[in-house]
C-alpha cells in the first residue's frame, strides 16, 4: 500500500489518515501544525494544501535522515517556550482531545500520555500507572508473559516547553528514549485513559479494522448512483463518479472516487480511487488506484493489490499475499506469496519473464504463454532449459506452442549461448530458454535472430495473451533432439533443419591471449577450439559467466573493426574497456534501426 503512498496519505473510509487527524487540532482550537516529513514529502503537502486549513499555519519540516518521534519533535520546534501536541499522522481515533487536554493542565504533568485499550497488547508500547493516573512504568511490546496491562500507548502527548530540553539533538524516541529516562528522574508523567476507538495502520489487518471502525461511527455514505440491480448492505462509503452495475456492495466495504464495478461482489473491500474490477469476487481486501481487475478474479483476506497492478482472468490470490505496484498476474495464476516490485516483470522485460519460486502460477498461465509465443513467431519453436527441474514448466509451454499447429524442437539442458546459436543459425522462429536465477525462474525469449525479442514484439505478446486464441484444434510436432558427446550442428543437420549461414570457426588471437588453449593439465583457463565450435572453460569444465564471453567477442571484434555496436543489456564496463583498446563503443537498443549491426556480437559460439 506504501510503496507509492507515504503511510499518513494512506485513504480511510475515503479520505487520507492525516487530514482526518488535522481536522481534528484544528477543531481543539490549534491554529499552529508542524509536519515532519521524509518519505514521498510532496504527498503530505499536497493533501494538507487544502481550503479548509486557510486559516491555520501549517509548517513543513523535511528530514534527510529519520530523527525519530522525539529528535523530529526538537527538529520542528527547536525552543518555542510553548506548551505543544504530538498527534502521529498515521492513526485513526475519536477520542475527546479537549478533555485530555483539561487532564493535562489539572495534573500540571510534564508530559500526558493518552492511552487507549487494546486485544492486543503484545503490538504495542503499554503503559502503568496508579491510581491517580501517574505513570510508573513502560513497557515497549512485550510479549504475553509481560503484558500486565491492556493499556497501550497512541503516540498522542501533551508536552509542557521544558520538554523541549530533554530531548537531545539528533535521533531519539519518546517511547524508548525520552520517557524511560523522565521517569528515572522522577519528572511527573500521566497518562489519560481516553474512550472511544483508537487504531494503528500499520499492518493490512488494522488498516482494515480502522475503515470498519470510522464506518461504524460515521455510517454509510453514497455519493454516486447505483444501478437498479445492484444492492447495498450497511455501513458502506461509495465516493464520487463511481459506476456499480450488477453488483453486491457488502458491509463495511470502501469505494474511492472515479471506480468502475460490473458484475462483482465485495464485502469489507478497501477499492481505492480508479480501480476497475469486473466479475470479481473479493472479501476484506485492499486494492490500490488505478488498478484493473479482470473477470474471474477471486481475492483472498486481507490480500493487497498495489496501484496500478492487472490481474488476469481466473487468477486467484490467496489470503494474505500482497502485490507490489506495477505488477502484470497473467490469466489463471494461482499466487500463494507475495510478489514483490522487482519481479514485475511478468511483461517481457529485456527478453524475459520471471516468475519468482515459492508461487504456484498454474500449468494453465504457462500453457498459456507457450500459445502466444508461437502465435507470435509465427513458426517454428526451440525450447531448451539450464536445470532439470525446469523440465515440468518447459513441457508445460510446449503444450501451448503444439496446440497453435505449431512444431517445438526441445535441445533439452544446454549452454544459454549455445541455445542462441541453435535458434539464429537454423530455421527456427523463435526460442525460449527456461534458467534458473537465484529465487527465480527466467523465461528468456529470442526471435529468429537470437536477440531478446523487442519491446514492439512484448508487447504483441502480452496482447495475444489476453485474447482468446483456437488453440487445441490444431497439433505441431514435437521433436528431442540432445547433442550429447556429437557434434552439435551435425545432431541438428540430421533433423533436416537446415542452416542459415555456413559455419566457420576462427580463433580469436585475443581470445588465445587470455585462455590458454587446452593442453591436458586441467590447470588454469582454457579454451577449446574444434571444427564448429569454440568452448570457454573454468578448470572444472564448466562454461564462463555470459557477461565475460560477451565481454571477450566485444574486444576481440573491436581489433578488426570501429566502431563496435553491442546490446543495451551488455556490463556497463564495456565502454571503458573499448577506449582502453583503442575503438568505440556503441550502446545500441534491440528497437533501433542499427540493431542488425550488432549480430556479429550475438553469436558466442
Amino acid at each position: 500500500i506504501t510503496e507509492d503512498l507515504p503511510k499518513p496519505c494512506v485513504p480511510v473510509s475515503g479520505e487520507p489518515c492525516i487530514l482526518r487527524t488535522v481536522r481534528k487540532l484544528v477543531a481543539l482550537g490549534i491554529r499552529e501544525i508542524h509536519v515532519t516529513l521524509f518519505y514521498l514529502p510532496e504527498q503530505v503537502r499536497r493533501v494538507l494544501s487544502v481550503p479548509e486549513f486557510n486559516g491555520v499555519s501549517i509548517y513543513f519540516h523535511q528530514e534527510t535522515v529519520p530523527l525519530g518521534t522525539a529528535g523530529s519533535v526538537r527538529n520542528c520546534l527547536q525552543d518555542s517556550g510553548r506548551e505543544f501536541l504530538v498527534v502521529s499522522g498515521d492513526t485513526v481515533f475519536d477520542f475527546d482531545l479537549a478533555a485530555a487536554k483539561a487532564f493535562h493542565e489539572s495534573q500540571d504533568a510534564a508530559v500526558t500520555i493518552v492511552t487507549s485499550k487494546a486485544d492486543d497488547p503484545g503490538e504495542f508500547g503499554i503503559v502503568l500507572s496508579d491510581s491517580n493516573g501517574r505513570i510508573t512504568r513502560f513497557i515497549e511490546k512485550p510479549d504475553w508473559s509481560h503484558a500486565y496491562s491492556d493499556d497501550i500507548n497512541t503516540g498522542i502527548y501533551f508536552c509542557k516547553p521544558q520538554v523541549l530540553q530533554w530531548i537531545p539533538k539528533g535521533v531519539s524516541d519518546f517511547s524508548k528514549d525520552l520517557f524511560p529516562e523522565l521517569l528515572a528522574k522522577n519528572v511527573p508523567l500521566y497518562r489519560f485513559a481516553a474512550k472511544g476507538f483508537w487504531c494503528d495502520i500499520g499492518t493490512v489487518k488494522s488498516y482494515l479494522n480502522a475503515n470498519r471502525l470510522l464506518l461504524t461511527k460515521e455510517g454509510t455514505s453514497v455519493k454516486s448512483a447505483l444501478d437498479a440491480n445492484s444492492s447495498v448492505e450497511h455501513p458502506c462509503f461509495i465516493g464520487e463518479n463511481v459506476t456499480v452495475r450488477n453488483c453486491h456492495i457488502g458491509p463495511y466495504t470502501v469505494i474511492g472516487d472515479g471506480c468502475e464495478l460490473f458484475d462483482s461482489r465485495l464485502e469489507g473491500c478497501v477499492i481505492d480511487s480508479g480501480v476497475v474490477c469486473s466479475g470479481i469476487s473479493a472479501r476484506n481486501s485492499v486494492i490500490c488506484k488505478n488498478s484493473k481487475i479482470l473477470p474471474g478474479v477471486r481475492l483472498g483476506d486481507e490480500s493487497v493489490i498495489g496501484s496500478d497492478c492487472e490481474i488476469g482472468s481466473d487468477a486467484l490470490i490467496s489470503a494474505g499475499v500482497k502485490i507490489d505496484p506495477l505488477n502484470r498476474i497473467p490469466s489463471g495464476a494461482f499466487l500463494s506469496e507475495n510478489v514483490h516490485r522487482k519481479v514485475k516483470s511478468f511483461f517481457p522485460e529485456n527478453g524475459q519473464i520471471q516468475f519468482p519460486f515459492g508461487l504456484d502460477f498454474g500449468g494453465a498461465m504457462i500453457f498459456e504463454i507457450g500459445r502466444a509465443f508461437a502465435e507470435l513467431s509465427k513458426g517454428d519453436v526451440v525450447v531448451g532449459r539450464g536445470d532439470q527441474k525446469d523440465a515440468s514448466a518447459a513441457m508445460t509451454f510446449c503444450g501451448g506452442v503444439l496446440s497453435c499447429g505449431k512444431n517445438v524442437y526441445d535441445t533439452g539442458i544446454n549452454d544459454l549461448s549455445q541455445f542462441r546459436f541453435t535458434v539464429r543459425n537454423y530455421d527456427f522462429r523463435g526460442g525460449v530458454f527456461f534458467q534458473r536465477n537465484y529465487s527465480n525462474l527466467n523465461l528468456r525469449l529470442y526471435d529468429g535472430n537470437g536477440m531478446p525479442i523487442s519491446s514492439k514484439d512484448a508487447k504483441v505478446l502480452m496482447k495475444l495473451l489476453d485474447t482468446e486464441s483456437d488453440c487445441g484444434e490444431f497439433s505441431g510436432i514435437y521433436r528431442v533432439f540432445r547433442g550429447g558427446s556429437k557434434s552439435y550442428l551435425n545432431y541438428l543437420k540430421s533433423f533436416g533443419v537446415p542452416s542459415r549461414l555456413p559455419i566457420r570457426v576462427i580463433a580469436s588471437p585475443i581470445l588465445s591471449q587470455i585462455l590458454p588453449r587446452f593442453a591436458g593439465s586441467g590447470d588454469g583457463e582454457r579454451m577449446r577450439i574444434g571444427p564448429e565450435w569454440v568452448r570457454i572453460e573454468h578448470p572444472d569444465g564448466e562454461p564462463y559467466d555470459e557477461n565475460l564471453i560477451s565481454l571477450c567477442a566485444f574486444l576481440s571484434l573491436g581489433k578488426l573493426q570501429n566502431p563496435v555496436y553491442f546490446p543495451e543489456f551488455y556490463p556497463g564496463i564495456a565502454e571503458d574497456l573499448a577506449k582502453k583498446f583503442g575503438f568505440h563503443g556503441v550502446r545500441t537498443e534491440i528497437c533501433d534501426s542499427d540493431v542488425r549491426r550488432i549480430y556479429p556480437l550475438t553469436d558466442p559460439n
